[in-house]
């Protein structure tokens, strides 16, 4: 089957998918992501410390009986009652600046890889539906495409979302935002990451990395349509602007 294939055709895919503007894409789509995670994470991380700062909800066992109890956290240390920037204020001044982006380096690595992934396969898979079938992609021709690419993406980064899931949700990551009686670690380092991700395959065998794909792929329906949405208003704003400077 393979050798049935038009070469000429094979030739000019492999020039669209290998291209300089196809790379072009998917890096820019790959650091933007990274900027903009790296701008916002300290709001992501004061938001998870204000969430967990309110009363918290153990189960304790005792004698063999289990008793749910309703603990309020300590009003000294806690920040359920402090705006953002009261909380941004008071991590600096206790921790430092550097403590508002610990575990950042974990979270940047996976969503770079996974963005990087999207646009390379997107601005590809775009480029040979112009070149083989029409110039003009369309809203369902956009969706389709976004579609096809937020699929590949899921399918060849998940085990990295596995691997980061696994790690912030585990003892001794790098940051660890505490309650009263509880501790949550969301974050670390890239070294913590990939030893999470071979640690998976070690111990429950590689199909463990693409547990929960299922849902994944579902989910891949909300970015596509925000990107075919972006693309759309892109396309109006574009022709309204032509409007006016060419009437």
């Amino acid at each position: 089957m393979v050798q049935d294939l038009d070469p000429k055709l094979v030739k000019s895919v492999a020039s669209i998918v290998l291209s300089r503007k196809t790379l072009a894409h998917a890096t820019a789509g790959c650091v933007g992501s990274m900027l903009a995670m790296t701008l916002t994470y300290p709001l992501d991380r004061v938001r998870v410390m204000k969430q967990l700062s309110n009363k918290s909800k153990f189960v304790i066992k005792s004698g063999g009986e289990s008793e749910s109890k309703c603990l309020e956290t300590d009003s000294d240390n806690s920040y359920y009652n402090k705006n953002v920037f009261s909380l941004l204020r008071d991590v600096v001044v206790k921790d430092g600046v550097e403590n508002l982006y610990r575990g950042l380096m974990s979270l940047v690595i996976t969503l770079g890889i996974s963005n990087f992934v999207y646009f390379y396969w997107y601005t590809a898979l775009k480029a040979i539906w112009q070149r083989k079938f029409s110039p003009h992609l369309g809203t369902l021709g956009n969706l389709l495409l976004a579609s096809i690419a937020g699929t590949i993406n899921v399918l060849i980064t998940n085990p990295l979302w596995v691997a980061y899931t696994r790690f912030i949700t585990t003892k001794g990551s790098a940051l660890n935002i505490e309650t009263s009686k509880n501790k949550i670690n969301p974050g670390g380092n890239s070294g913590g990451l990939f030893s999470s991700l071979l640690e998976i395959a070690r111990n429950e065998g590689a199909s463990a990395l693409w547990s929960g794909m299922g849902p994944s792929l579902l989910l891949v329906s909300n970015p596509s349509v925000q990107f075919v949405s972006y693309e759309k208003l892109k396309e109006v704003l574009l022709s309204l602007k032509k409007r006016r400077r060419f009437p």
